[in-house]
């Protein structure tokens, strides 16, 4: 920020300085002149905005006693640079630049290698705040951007690759806890975390010497992504199991697997319906919305590319022409103001209590977590929600989206908060998860069903939504459940066909009153018969 004016610039610029010592400010200019500071303040809309902020300080306070804002084996970039505890993995980074180098750039030099991504190194510091890179210089600044971004690719590689057999890619294991799912964990936790992003520009600079095209680079950074997504979009043929274990892919092409010979392609043949277990972990369907192309030119780094892949939709407006945009203000029904579907919904919060009220849940075939819409029945609804798999890494990369979309210069919206806050709102307790977990919305590898109401109703602590996101499906839940034929097909269909046994009582009952109205026809008509002989 710059000041102008005569005696201004140097005022305000003291008084920026000194922050919160506004007292300390007062003693050594007089009112006229702290006046005229004020009056000539102009900000410099010519400095470029930090697109890697830090976590805002009141998230920070309100999860003091989580360690979820921090990495826990690498650091990446200046933020953390140099910490104690992480000096294990800082010592690989030098012995993983040389490896990644000579196997992956096409015989390009070390040297050269640097030096162009020294090239982008003024862009690139100019992408964190500024005063946690002021104690660096340009060459060590540099050297780090070199190091760290080697270090990411070269984990990328290791999951994008999983176990598949390669003598000389494996015979030259920089360390073998690389390798290992536990340590693969910690790390990719760490590489989605918002203080410890890289600028994707210095990413691209190293890959466009490994790879021929940006298609390419776009299928080695998706791979990665879907690798460590916690929202996937559902294939019939995988099956999920919900009993704590993985999830078994059925179909991998051997014939079509990451070029691993030291050359610096991978194959375009990829079969994109057939996933490989990338990282010992949880096996994923492809999850990419084919109309959402990974954008690499407009994204800033790994945590903004998640989160457009969970919090942005697709443009799906039908308004295609004209004809259409008059149907659509003649036919649909406006939206009711959000501030008002939200004091209507709390009335029907719980998963359970939607059950009670004719309206059951599905699963999106969507990985984006913005994605909710109901539809109403004759005897029932539906809202459909998003998949996620919970588990020990899910609460610090939602925390972590969640305080990128509060920095002030963040994304363009509140798609993770408004989800957190949503599934608050539906969980309270056990049989609210359960419920979920059966219809294959969540998949748990958390612990006990009520860890998982507990989870989320601690994580959307202090989180306020934007209304404005699923508020036409809760506004047509509102409609649904406030219409009275609705209502009493609903409680019909919950008192006689909510379990076996109701559900046998009921087709009892209607066996016993079908044989009695037999019974009496039969009589009547017997009767009848007689008495036309007789006569």
């Amino acid at each position: 920020m710059t000041v102008v004016g005569a005696k201004g610039e140097r005022l305000s610029a003291e008084i920026t300085q000194t922050g919160t010592k506004s007292q300390e400010s007062s003693n050594k200019i007089t009112k006229g002149e702290w006046l005229i500071s004020i009056e000539n303040f102009k900000v410099d809309k010519t400095t470029k905005k930090p697109e890697i902020e830090r976590v805002p300080s009141l998230l920070r306070q309100s999860n003091s006693d989580e360690n979820c804002y921090d990495p826990i084996v690498v650091s990446i970039g200046p933020y953390h640079h140099g910490k104690p505890g992480l000096e294990t993995f800082e010592q690989l980074k030098i012995p993983i630049a040389q490896k990644l180098c000579r196997n992956h750039c096409n015989q390009v030099s070390i040297e050269q290698l640097y030096e162009e991504v020294a090239k982008v190194g003024k862009s690139a510091r100019e992408c964190y705040a500024k005063v946690s890179t002021d104690d660096c210089d340009d060459e060590l600044f540099n050297r780090m951007m070199f190091l760290d971004a080697c270090f990411v690719l070269h984990f990328m590689f290791i999951l994008n690759v999983g176990n598949v057999s390669n003598g000389t890619y494996k015979e030259q294991k920089v360390d073998p806890r690389l390798y290992m799912g536990y340590y693969q964990g910690l790390i990719g936790s760490d590489l989605f975390l918002l203080e410890n992003q890289i600028p994707l520009l210095v990413l691209r600079v190293l890959m466009n010497f490994m790879f021929d095209s940006d298609q390419i680079q776009k299928e080695f950074i998706q791979k990665f992504l879907e690798s460590q997504s916690i929202s996937k979009s559902w294939d019939d043929s995988k099956e999920l199991d919900l009993d704590g274990s993985h999830i078994i892919s059925k179909s991998w092409d051997d014939s079509k697997e990451l070029d691993l010979d030291g050359s610096h392609t991978i194959s375009k043949s990829w079969d994109d319906s057939k996933e490989l277990d990338l990282d010992g972990s949880h096996t994923i369907s492809k999850s990419w919305d084919a109309s959402m192309e990974l954008d690499l030119d407009g994204s800033h780094h790994l945590l903004h590319l998640i989160w457009k892949r969970l919090a942005v939709r697709p443009n799906t407006d039908g308004s295609h022409h004209l004809l259409h945009l008059i149907w659509k203000r003649l036919a649909v029904r406006p939206n009711t103001d959000a501030s008002t579907a939200t004091e209507e919904w709390e009335s029907f919060r719980t998963v359970t209590e939607l059950k009670s009220a004719g309206i059951h849940v599905k699963p999106s075939r969507t990985g984006i977590l913005t994605h909710a819409e109901f539809k109403s029945r004759l005897t029932f609804g539906t809202l459909t929600l998003p998949r996620m798999f919970i588990d020990d890494s899910t609460k610090p990369l939602l925390l972590n989206l969640v305080a990128y979309e509060l920095c002030p210069y963040g994304p363009p919206g509140l798609g993770i908060t408004s989800y957190i806050c949503l599934m608050d709102s539906l969980i309270d307790h056990a049989d609210d998860v359960q419920e979920l977990r059966k219809r294959k919305i969540l998949g748990n590898y958390l612990g006990s069903d009520q860890e998982l109401a507990q989870f989320f109703n601690k994580i959307a602590k202090d989180l306020v939504a934007d209304e404005t996101i699923y508020a036409e499906a809760k506004r047509m839940i509102e409609i649904h459940c406030h219409s009275k034929v609705q209502g009493w097909m609903a409680e019909w269909m919950h008192k006689y066909f909510s379990s076996p046994w109701t559900l046998s009582a009921f087709l009892g009952a209607i066996l016993i009153l079908a044989l009695t109205m037999a019974q009496t026809y039969f009589a009547a008509y017997t009767h009848y018969t007689s008495e036309r002989k007789t006569s």
